[in-house]
């Protein structure tokens, strides 16, 4: 926490901070999508035990020849590291904002939902492909009786902390560019953080270099494509499905 405040005490990223409102909402819809999608994530969860397959012993050469060289990484400060910068990553980017604001205005509740949205549907995407893939971690290949017969031994793809942080930091960093004169530097911090949370799943056993990758594309494709979708650029926009000639579809964002 002290870094946040040493950056707002410093004021330079913030002091061009614009208050008004950047994003559109429409809330019923959004309040819904994610509502459902915290509601589809909780009940996954609830369930993983009846969905969830735990089948190890497991052979190496199921992996491939890099992901392979992760069985038997074990180091528990790295986990604890990596749900510290998680638990930062959730909370700084609106703490940020509503500091810059000065308080709880109407276009920091407009940032807030987007941000929300940003966070359920990363979620939802991370426990629904877990329990379709069911990917043992390492320390299930290596046969860790902590995992082996326990379903969390199973849920390697993708990484959830990994997909997360990117999607909570690539939300902030979105805000920050429409909200700032600041557009590349954010994104360091992003890809930094990223890579930071990358490095100590995979030293602490539970991801594979494959499962921490696609967890980063993914975090920052929600991260970036729900903010953008919401931005008031024109009025905002919305992703529609239409009909085309012959039954085919195509997929087209409409200014609202």
């Amino acid at each position: 926490m002290r870094w946040i405040l040493i950056l707002l005490s410093l004021g330079s990223p913030l002091q061009s901070w614009a208050a008004e409102s950047i994003y559109k909402p429409h809330w019923g819809r959004d309040l819904t999508v994610t509502g459902v999608s915290l509601a589809t994530t909780s009940l996954l969860y609830l369930f993983d035990k009846q969905i969830i397959n735990p089948r190890c012993p497991c052979p190496l050469t199921d992996l491939n020849p890099l992901d392979r060289t992760v069985v038997g990484n074990k180091n528990n400060d790295a986990l604890l590291a990596t749900d510290v910068i998680l638990g930062v990553s959730y909370g700084a980017p609106l703490l940020i904002d509503w500091v810059a604001m000065g308080g709880f205005k109407p276009a920091f509740w407009e940032d807030t939902m987007v941000f929300a949205e940003v966070m359920a549907v990363s979620a939802v995407l991370v426990s629904a492909t877990k329990v379709i893939v069911q990917r043992p971690i390492p320390r299930a290949y290596d046969g860790d009786p902590n995992y082996v017969n326990n379903v969390a031994g199973y849920r390697s793809f993708y990484s959830g902390h990994v997909a997360t942080t990117m999607a909570a930091l690539s939300a902030g960093a979105m805000m920050l560019n429409y909200r700032s004169k600041h557009k590349v530097w954010p994104w360091f911090v992003v890809g930094g953080t990223g890579l930071a949370v990358a490095a100590g799943r995979v030293a602490g056993g539970v991801h594979f270099y494959s499962d921490v990758i696609v967890g980063a594309a993914v975090g920052t494709l929600v991260g970036t494509i729900v903010p953008l979708l919401h931005h008031r650029k024109g009025g905002g926009s919305a992703l529609m499905v239409v009909p085309q000639p012959g039954g085919a579809v195509a997929l087209w964002t409409q200014a609202l």
